[in-house]
């Protein structure tokens, strides 16, 4: 700070370099690509019937979307300061904006998303003991459980998506929230096991 209030000022003689030093944090919070969906999240929360909204906000989700899938597809190197599991909980979030997971393109850039996920590289980096930007994800699961239940209509999107935090070894706690206190979901799941993206043997043994 000092070093920049004598170059402001032009005094050459009290600064020992006429370049500010680097600037090497981050401009942008480390989620700044899924906030797009936290703040539609928000919107839905406090207005939900808001005239001509659900189309707005169909066309503004798919855009999210269409771009945070292009971001994973290419592995681009800024997306590695979010943890995987982060990536995860922010799309949990976006299928938990009413029932436009339903509509046919936010369900197909869910899907290549999904396809993405599936990869065995990816779900072995996978760790929901803690997540950046999530005070409990215990909690965060019950709530998307829920949801499926409550709106999904067996989507089979939706359904892997719950899957898919139980093929990485979680706590045990969010194993209980589906094996012990939402076994009726089960009878939700349209999907034959061959047609499941996910590695169903994470099942039986955990990555």
């Amino acid at each position: 700070m000092d070093n920049s209030e004598v170059i402001y000022n032009r005094n050459k003689v009290g600064s020992s370099s006429l370049s500010l030093p680097t600037f090497t944090a981050p401009i942008f919070p480390i989620d700044w690509l899924t906030m797009p969906i936290f703040v539609l999240y928000n919107k839905e929360e406090s207005k939900p019937n808001i005239p001509g909204g659900f189309q707005t906000h169909v066309r503004f989700l798919t855009d999210c979307l269409q771009y945070y899938n292009w971001v994973e597809a290419s592995e681009i190197a800024f997306l590695n300061v979010m943890h995987p599991s982060t990536r995860v909980a922010r799309v949990m979030v976006a299928l938990m904006l009413g029932d436009m997971f339903l509509t046919e393109e936010i369900n197909r850039e869910l899907t290549n998303i999904l396809q993405t996920y599936s990869r065995v590289e990816f779900i072995k980096k996978l760790s929901f003991a803690e997540i950046q930007g999530v005070t409990d994800f215990c909690e965060l699961y019950i709530e998307f459980c829920s949801h499926f239940t409550s709106v999904s209509f067996g989507d089979p999107v939706y359904a892997q998506f719950i899957l898919l935090p139980l093929v990485t070894n979680p706590p045990v706690e969010v194993k209980l929230v589906l094996w012990r206190n939402n076994t009726d979901i089960f009878r939700l799941f349209p999907i034959p096991i061959s047609d499941i993206t996910l590695p169903i043997s994470g099942l039986l043994s955990p990555y």
